[in-house]
């Protein structure tokens, strides 16, 4: 049942056709990490078949369910590759896919050790835990950092490339910080790299034409090799902006702040801007009778924006987002750390100690502000379920020895 379940959702998470891209027809069929976002995929990927190997593995072999898994991974790549429009089909896929199986069935084999774990084992995984949710906020921080290649850059007016809609209106003007911008090759390469680095805001003025249904550049500034540098950029009636950042130089996703309802109405006149600048998102739109904003810091608590496979855009509901990524990482924390059975006062100091080292050390350390109040609530409440899941499962489950 449990197996079936989980062959269904991988067939409706990749055996639906796609629209057509470039990228996916330049996909070579060995490659290992493909594409822009070629490290969210791995990732989804080995998540995706976790489930597939717990349930093939419970009271069976590993060796099989990791051979079922393969066999299963074999089969929808040869889908993609013949069959499915629009996917694309790769040994990378291939190889994630059966590790994800092998880590669930090493999951399904140890799951008493896991959730009945005795005092010792608690002790090693809580420490293993909370060191690894440490490691993540921390690699989130570095990963959100702006960085620009010092190359020849370029400015680009309602570009028409393949990956993204035209700009059906005009753009009138275009500064960087003070200095003007116009199509084409920049001259002072090496003033515009220092403008970047300092996080100059990108102001553009336009007349609105009709509304793109995807993302359309307004205007960006590309390097030598054409990668975006930074985007100002229309979805829809939303102002979007983007800085390219270590996470895009690593294949995760990048991600961008949106101004919404901001770009409505045909034929309007407005000066947009888009900043990263001390790491905070700013964007604006200001217009005969309109003038909205919109500003937010960057958090090291934005792993899930790396990952994320919806590309949710950054405004200001993406802190639920937010809270329920710290809710879910550290449940297991609170659980094993239950477990551990170590005194109270102990068992206090550890979450708070644990708590303030990632949302108050790692923010301070990076140069990023300190974690909003939501986030530092989520991080007690994720702590607090696990705690009182581990209750709950004392009423039902021996635990195993140590």
């Amino acid at each position: 049942m449990v197996a079936g379940l989980a062959i269904l959702g991988i067939a409706l998470a990749t055996l639906h056709p796609r629209q057509p891209t470039l990228a996916i027809a330049e996909t070579p069929l060995w490659c290992l990490v493909c594409g822009e976002q070629g490290t969210v995929d791995v990732v989804l990927n080995v998540l995706l078949f976790i489930p597939l190997g717990f349930s093939l593995a419970w009271g069976q072999p590993i060796a099989r369910a990791v051979l079922v898994g393969f066999g299963l991974s074999t089969v929808i790549e040869l889908a993609q590759l013949t069959i499915i429009g629009g996917r694309d089909a790769s040994l990378g896929d291939l190889l994630s896919n059966t590790l994800g199986t092998g880590l669930g069935a090493l999951a399904s084999a140890r799951w008493r050790v896991l959730i009945r774990p005795g005092r010792k084992t608690a002790r090693r995984l809580v420490m293993a835990a909370a060191i690894g949710w440490i490691v993540m906020e921390a690699g989130t921080a570095w990963s959100l950092r702006p960085v620009f290649p010092e190359t020849q850059f370029s400015t680009q007016f309602a570009p028409a490339l393949a990956e993204w809609d035209v700009f059906e209106g005009q753009v009138l003007s275009a500064t960087l910080g003070e200095r003007p911008l116009s199509p084409g090759i920049m001259v002072e390469s090496r003033i515009v790299h220092q403008r970047l680095t300092d996080g100059s805001p990108l102001h553009a003025i336009v007349r609105l034409g009709d509304q793109p249904g995807n993302l359309a550049p307004v205007v960006q500034l590309v390097d030598g090799r054409q990668r975006s540098l930074v985007l100002l950029g229309q979805h829809r009636s939303a102002l979007v902006f983007r800085v390219r950042m270590r996470a895009t130089a690593m294949r995760l996703r990048t991600p961008e702040a949106i101004l919404d309802q901001s770009l409505s109405h045909r034929g309007d006149s407005l000066r947009l801007t888009g900043a990263l600048t001390n790491g905070r998102f700013h964007l604006a739109v200001e217009g005969e009778n309109q003038r909205t904003s919109y500003t937010v810091a960057l958090s090291p608590s934005w792993g899930w924006a790396l990952l994320d496979p919806f590309q949710i855009p950054i405004d200001p509901e993406a802190r639920v987002m937010t809270a329920l990524w710290l809710l879910v990482l550290l449940v297991p924390i609170g659980y094993w750390g239950r477990a551990a059975r170590w005194l109270p006062w102990q068992s206090t100091g550890a979450a708070g100690l644990l708590v303030a080292a990632g949302l108050w050390l790692v923010p301070y350390l990076s140069g990023f502000e300190t974690s909003h109040l939501s986030e530092w609530l989520s991080a007690v409440g994720g702590i607090a379920a696990g705690w009182g899941w581990s209750v709950l499962m004392d009423r039902t489950l021996p635990r195993a020895p140590s």
